[in-house]
């Protein structure tokens, strides 16, 4: 599979929006890549949305 490389150019003077329409047109054109289940499990631990099931194993352990 060969990737194509696009280019687009934004011109402008000065403070006219060019960084923020350039980065609201990238965002746009981004496709999202799939992840398996324990990527997402790992990323969801590292950002504090979940415990890790060890983490959470001793928390609710009585005492």
């Amino acid at each position: 599979m060969t990737k194509k490389l696009r280019q687009i150019a934004f011109y402008g003077k000065r403070g006219l929006g060019k960084s923020t329409t350039s980065q609201n047109t990238l965002a746009q054109l981004t496709v999202p890549t799939p992840i398996d289940m324990d990527e997402l499990e790992r990323l969801l631990i590292d950002f504090s949305v979940v415990e890790d099931e060890d983490t959470a194993l001793q928390t609710q352990a009585p005492k």
